[in-house]
């Protein structure tokens, strides 16, 4: 993955040079770059006025000084021809500099892709604020829908719990729920108590679990 790149600024360049501003796309916070001169039109500023004295000596005194102001007019019109590339070139790695510079202070949100100030970025979730504020809603709500979803699993299984505790009736055979101390069809009694200790036992139950009473 290449490195990102700030969509967001200003550009401030002029003939003598290049320079940046970046803002914070939340609070709106100025970062300035520093100017870079341009090489390439300082040397065209300085091969003109080298051309234009020496043409004029040229016109006044004639000969020779004329001859050499006209080779310097040549060589500042191909300076002229070849600087544009050279400074789209030089603006091109001014830029490139300055936007290593901004990005010391500018981090970019991994959900929204946007530049944000320290003041504006969560540093720790790598988000700007809004997001990470987002974001953190979204995970408590993430979380009370688990949360729901357990509690609803944990009802569902002690429904089945209750559920499989349900006995059988002795005599007809029908599901009787726990609890119940005769069975809801034929009355049969679902439980045999103790003579001896009182302990209730299920009616299958020939002897008291408890003491070791023979039940009736």
């Amino acid at each position: 993955m290449g490195k990102f790149r700030i969509g967001s600024y200003e550009d401030l360049s002029n003939e003598r040079g290049f320079q940046f501003e970046f803002k914070c796309d939340g609070c709106g916070r100025v970062f300035r770059s520093d100017f870079d001169r341009s090489e390439t039109r300082i040397l065209k500023k300085t091969n003109e006025s080298v051309g234009k004295v020496a043409s004029f000596l040229g016109n006044l005194f004639g000969g020779k000084v004329s001859t050499v102001g006209s080779a310097i007019d040549s060589g500042t019109g191909l300076v002229s021809d070849v600087s544009g590339d050279r400074y789209d070139d030089e603006k091109k790695k001014a830029f490139e500099k300055a936007e290593d510079w901004a990005q010391e202070s500018l981090k970019r949100c991994k959900k929204c892709g946007r530049w944000f100030c320290e003041e504006c970025y969560d540093a720790e979730a790598e988000m700007c604020s809004p997001c990470a504020e987002e974001e953190k809603a979204e995970e408590e709500k993430r979380r009370a829908e688990e949360e729901a979803e357990k509690e609803e699993r944990e009802r569902e299984e002690e429904q089945r719990r209750r559920e499989a505790k349900k006995r059988v009736c002795h005599k007809c055979h029908e599901f009787v729920p726990e609890g119940m101390r005769f069975c809801g069809i034929c009355g049969a009694p679902m439980i045999k108590v103790c003579p001896s200790c009182g302990a209730e036992n299920e009616p299958r139950m020939n002897f008291c679990t408890e003491c070791g009473t023979r039940l009736k």
